[in-house]
């Protein structure tokens, strides 16, 4: 972060999460950042949070190369920055490049195919959360909400190694679902690109009563679609399931809700 008073914010910050051992380094982003930072050892995890968005197409694919100096072989770099259209785009791209990179997407994507998100203008892919301020936070002077505020984020993990099973039957819901007339909308993301479903109540069963509730960024096992104008349907016969997913996106609790 560019702000001239964060280093001093990170510093209480990380006080107030008992982390004594936090130390903040100005780095200049335009230069290879390993060298600014006396050839650091390797990490586990590397958080880049209002990074990359910013960066220059050149300057995205140098970062890209120095993850790999920094990580080890089993480590996950996650990358965060907000939802606006522009930086949301920006993500994607560099997203890509990861892939073209020989960087394994760990999450939330299903396939390591380009993004479908990337050829569709003004198309956007993000997360909501629901956002609220602990006290450490109202310690440090921020104002306290009158009520929990959403925060929408583009987000995605790397890695060397895969960890999630890929399955042609399987795609992530990136979108809310809504309901009109009797039956749910949602538009889900996996081999095949961006797809829209749709499950009719009269359709709906035990194996496919999932979708009806399923939250943004759930991995979805899907089977038995049946082709209906431009959308995908939901048969009766037609399976449609949560994927547990091992802790990797434990995040519920902090999601917003958007049950029809």
């Amino acid at each position: 972060d560019g702000a001239p008073e964060m280093p001093s914010l990170v510093v209480e910050l990380a006080k107030a999460l008992d982390l004594p051992n936090v130390m903040p380094v100005k780095v200049d982003l335009a230069r290879p950042v390993g060298r600014q930072l006396d050839d650091p050892d390797r990490f586990d995890l590397i958080l880049c949070t209002n990074v990359v968005s910013g960066m220059a197409a050149d300057r995205q694919n140098l970062l890209i190369k120095e993850f790999g100096r920094w990580l080890t072989a089993e480590g996950s770099v996650i990358i965060v920055d907000p939802a606006d259209e522009v930086k949301n785009r920006h993500l994607l791209e560099f997203r890509d490049r990861c892939v073209q990179a020989e960087w394994q997407i760990l999450a939330p994507c299903p396939h390591q195919l380009p993004c479908p998100a990337v050829e569709i203008e003004r198309e956007t892919c993000h997360d909501r959360f629901i956002f609220e301020e602990p006290e450490f936070m109202i310690d440090l002077g921020t104002k306290r909400a009158a009520r929990p505020p959403a925060t929408q984020v583009t987000w995605f993990v790397i890695g060397r190694e895969h960890r999630i099973k890929i399955s042609e039957n399987r795609a992530r819901l990136v979108g809310e679902r809504t309901k009109e007339k009797g039956r749910i909308h949602a538009r889900i993301c996996g081999d095949n690109g961006l797809t829209d479903l749709e499950l009719q109540n009269r359709d709906r069963t035990d194996s496919n009563s999932d979708l009806g509730r399923a939250i943004r960024y759930d991995l979805l096992e899907i089977s038995e679609l049946e082709s209906s104008g431009n959308r995908l349907r939901i048969t009766k016969a037609a399976r449609c399931e949560i994927v547990e997913e091992d802790g990797l996106l434990c995040l519920d609790s902090q999601r917003g809700s958007n049950e029809p």
